[in-house]
Parts: structure tokens; sequence; C-alpha cells
């Protein structure tokens, strides 16, 4: 077995501290192609000067310089290998990837056993593309070559030059296919990415650059759909990775090339600029739409302590009720309306003999929603569980007493912020607005066809709406007499236990019901109302009586 050797920290900090100070000689004295083999990546940015020891290379080479793509990798310029004086041997170029997980400090490996497409290239002084070479390399591992060192150095025409194993037992054709010709047209990329995220989830999309001079100002745009503006999101304005050898700067990448996009709750698109800062001439670019995944929903009948009961309607469609405690996939973006199906409410619900009504919308995070239907859009802030909560009502009478006698078919009003109804479509409504009831109105709920009921304490303590109002009669239509006779309002009759007035002295207050069977009554005196048929017979003027006391009266 092998170990991979890296320099400490103390050692980095005084070659970066060198950089600084005097140009770096690249290589020890004399190398030779068999260092490809056993030297690599073992510096620090801006500092080559690699590590002997250092196993697990794949390297290309060749005598001039050359371009090396490898799968999503930008194209990077070769390093050259320069001989100190006294040395024999010429110059010659090359670039090398790890192939294990202890890559450094290049941020990008060539796993083992996994198919990578390799391909080379180079630019002749006019800024034109030559041929070069495109195989498929499959790294071994060291138990692939008989546990052997597994570095290997291949040609820029993709035939071998030189491997650490014994190549009559493990070919060099298991590991690297037949080369084909490579011969980039023009500096293009592609955007590889997913097209589809859901919200808040986090996906990396990579930038796959072909052609070009080897070093590249990448910049990374987003924008909202449909209409957004494009904005600046991630740029390399200055490379921040690379050796400087023999005045020269040799760029490599770490993720400049990569944009880690965490989905809003929008359809957005994505773009990616490159510009060649070799020829300075050519630009390309790449956009990508990433659509919204619909979120899921889920929407429940919360009844006493259960929340598996009966369904709910969205948007009305009647066709398709949800089950409570179901979902359903909505699309950001879009608007929505929801509402139970238990309507206008539950008599003798489970036979626990109570009667169950729709009370309010209770989300995941405050406020509730005091409605029937909640219409919501869908984005970032929407609850991903709606309950339609449920609470039981009781009986109550609201009636009318006129000079101390009920008065049976005398109008009063009544607001009720929970009274539902229907059209002829089967779409149920809420209204908020005072009805008009004939006197005695009874508030019962024990069958289906009743009012069904009201609901306790609503408006305690502080008179929080939504709660029940209560407008007394101000007159009373007479079939007897042909006339409407205005009516005087005396007060309210009710037993403070029972029920709570907001203006106890109007004729028009807030009501909360505190009882089962509270009764709130409505006094009243009428104008020109008597027991006496005969009291208004007569013409009514001013008239003397003298009684047999002698004295007048008036």
């Amino acid at each position: 077995m092998y170990t991979k050797k890296f320099f400490s920290a103390s050692l980095y900090a005084l070659i970066f501290i060198a950089v600084l100070i005097t140009e770096i000689f690249a290589q020890s004295p004399c190398p030779n192609y068999g260092d490809l083999l056993n030297k690599g990546w073992a510096a620090l940015p801006g500092v080559h000067d690699p590590e002997e020891g250092n196993y697990d290379e794949f390297a290309a080479t060749d005598p001039e310089p050359f371009i090396l793509k490898v799968n999503d990798y930008p194209p990077v310029k070769s390093f050259p290998i320069i001989p100190l004086s006294g040395c024999s041997g010429n110059t010659f170029y090359y670039f090398s990837f790890d192939t294990d997980a202890d890559f450094f400090p290049i941020n990008f490996n060539m796993t083992w056993q996994q198919d990578n497409v390799v391909k080379t290239y180079k630019i002749d002084q006019n800024g034109n593309y030559t041929s070069g070479c495109s195989v498929i390399v499959s790294p071994p591992s060291g138990e692939d070559v008989g546990n052997a060192a597994p570095d290997f150095v291949m040609k820029y025409n993709g035939t071998m030059h030189d491997v650490a194993w014994n190549v009559y037992l493990y070919p060099w054709e298991s590991f690297v296919s037949e080369p084909v010709t490579y011969n980039p047209q023009s500096l293009t990329v592609e955007m590889n990415g997913i097209d589809a995220l859901n919200f808040n989830e986090i996906s990396e999309f990579i930038a796959d650059i072909n052609g070009g001079g080897g070093n590249y100002l990448i910049i990374w745009s987003v924008r909202n759909l449909p209409n957004g503006n494009w904005a600046v999101v991630k740029e390399n304005s200055a490379p921040e990775n690379y050796y400087y050898i023999y005045g020269n700067t040799y760029i490599f990448y770490d993720d400049e090339y990569k944009f880690n996009l965490t989905m809003p709750d929008n359809d957005i698109e994505l773009k990616v600029e490159i510009y060649d800062n070799i020829t300075t001439s050519e630009y390309t670019f790449a956009t990508k739409v990433v659509t919204v995944n619909p979120e899921a929903v889920t929407f429940i009948n919360h009844i006493e302590t259960t929340e598996n009961y009966g369904s709910l309607i969205l948007n009305e469609n009647h066709s398709d009720p949800i089950s409570s405690g179901d979902s359903r996939n909505l699309i950001f973006g879009n608007y929505y309306t929801i509402r139970t199906n238990e309507l206008p409410f539950v008599v003798d619900w489970n036979s626990t003999g109570k009667t169950e009504k729709h009370n309010r919308w209770v989300f995941e995070f405050p406020p509730d929603a005091n409605e029937l239907n909640h219409s919501f859009l869908l984005d970032a802030n929407t609850p991903l569980e709606m309950r339609s909560r449920f609470q039981n009502t009781e009986s109550a009478i609201i009636q009318t007493i006129i000079d101390g006698v009920e008065a049976a078919g005398a109008n009063l009003e009544f607001k009720d912020p929970w009274f539902y109804y229907k059209n002829t479509n089967n779409h149920w409504f809420q209204s908020d607005e005072f009805k008009v009831y004939q006197s005695p109105l009874n508030l019962f709920n024990n069958t289906t066809d009743s009012y069904g009921g009201v609901f306790l304490d609503q408006g305690l303590p502080n008179w929080a709406p939504p709660f029940y109002s209560v407008n007394a009669p101000s007159s009373i239509y007479i079939h007897s007499t042909g006339r409407t006779h205005h009516l005087h309002f005396l007060g309210w009759d009710y037993n403070s236990n029972e029920i709570g007035l907001q203006f106890p002295n109007s004729t028009n207050t807030g009501v909360v019901f505190k009882s089962p069977g509270a009764a709130l009554i409505s006094k009243s005196k009428g104008v020109q109302l008597s027991g006496d048929q005969t009291a208004y017979a007569n013409n009514s003027q001013r008239k003397f009586v003298r009684t047999d006391d002698g004295w007048l009266h008036n």
C-alpha cells in the first residue's frame, strides 16, 4: 500500500511568503518524464513545487503547450517543466489530476473505476484551434493493477506514455480507450443541471466549457420569471487559483464554474457567461429555466380531537373532495380557495350528541383566519398544513316583548359571523351582515334544518371580533290596525350568567352567549297600542269631566 504526502502547514506558509518575494523555480533540478508518475499536486496556489511520493496521478504530457479538458472541468493550460542549467533534456508540458479522495489543491478528481472523458487540443499563434484527441479514461485503483501505484501518463494524442504498473499484465487498453480526433471549432458552454426543484431545495449547476484558451472570466446571473431583471450572483473577476512559473500565470479552477442554487418559490432563469481571457475576443453564454415543483399542502377537518373526519373542497371542485388529512400538490404563484365540506354543520357528530360547526382556520403559525372560504396565494409564506377548526354549538333564543306581551311577528335583526349559505351551484358563502328575523328567533341546533346553534364565549374577554350582534326592533306592523307602530326601546332582559352585552343600554349591541339555552329579551313600549279596541274610537279632543265632589278634571 501507499500513502499520500503533503507539506506541513508551516511549510505552506513559508512557500506562500516566498512567492511574494521572488519568482519561484518550478521544479527540482533535472526533472524527467518519470517525475509525472511520482509527483503532482502538493503545493499552495501560486507555488508549484511538487513533492515526491504523491501517488494516484493521471497526467497528460507533450513537448509543446496544450490544453486539457476532463469531463465538465474547464479546459486548462498545461504547465511547463523546465530543467535548470546544466541538465540535459528540454522543457515539456503536463497537467495532472488526482484519482482518489485526497486530491489537492485542485478541487476535482478522476474517480477510480469510473469513465472520464479526456480531451486535448492546442491553439496556434493565430488563435486557431488545432486538432487533439478524445479518450475515455477509467482510472484503476491499486488493486486493479496488482497493488502497484495506479499512476499513469497519457501522451497528447491519447496513447500511452508511461505507467507505474506491469503493462503486460495490466494492459493500457484496459483503462484508456482508443483515441479519436477532437478539434473544437469555437468557445462554447452548456449548462448542466436539473430542470425543476422543490422550494428551498439546493442543487448544483455546472458550466461545461469547451474550447477557449484555458483562462476564463465566468459570470453567473439569475432572474425571476416571467419578467425579472438579471442579477449577478457569482463572478470570478480575478483568478484565485494559479501557479506562477517563470513569469507566467497558469490558472486552475476551484468551483468558479459551478453555482449552487437555493430554489425560491417562483420559476427562475439561470445564465452563465464565459469570456476567454487569453484571446479576449471569444464570448459565449448559456441559459437554463428552472421551475419550482408543486408543493404538497395538507388540509384537515379538526373536530374535537379528531382530524380524519369528512372532507374539504379546493377551488369549489366538487368532483375531487379532499379527505381530511390528505394533501394536494399546488403550484407556486397560483391562488386557491379551501373550505370544509361538512356544511352548514354536523348534527350528532360521531354519535356524541354534539352539533359541530366550522369556526375558523388554524395554521402552523398564527394568526388564525375567521372565515369559511380561505383564499391564499401559494408562496414561501404559505402554511403547508391548514385546519378547518370545528367547535360545538349550543341552543339559544332571542325574542321581543312589547308592552309586557310577547310580540310574535315583530322583526328583530341578528348578525351571525358564522352564517353559512349556498347558491344554486352548491357553492358555499359566509355572511357577516344583519339579517331580519321574526320574534322569537330560536337558535336551536338539534336537527339538520334548525338554525344550527351558536358558539359560546365568542368575543370574550375584550370583544375581539368576530362576535354576534343583535338589533332590537324599532317598529311593528299590526294587521288589526293596518298601521306600522313605532316602538320605544326600554332595555334588555337577560341573565348575566348566560348573556353578555357589549352595549347594554343600546338597541344595537354585540352579544356573547355564555351558556346553553341562553335567552335574550328585547323590551319595548309601543306607540298608540292598547288592549281596548275602543281606545281610539273618537278624535281624541281635550275634555273636562266633573266628578260628584264638584271638581273639574282635564
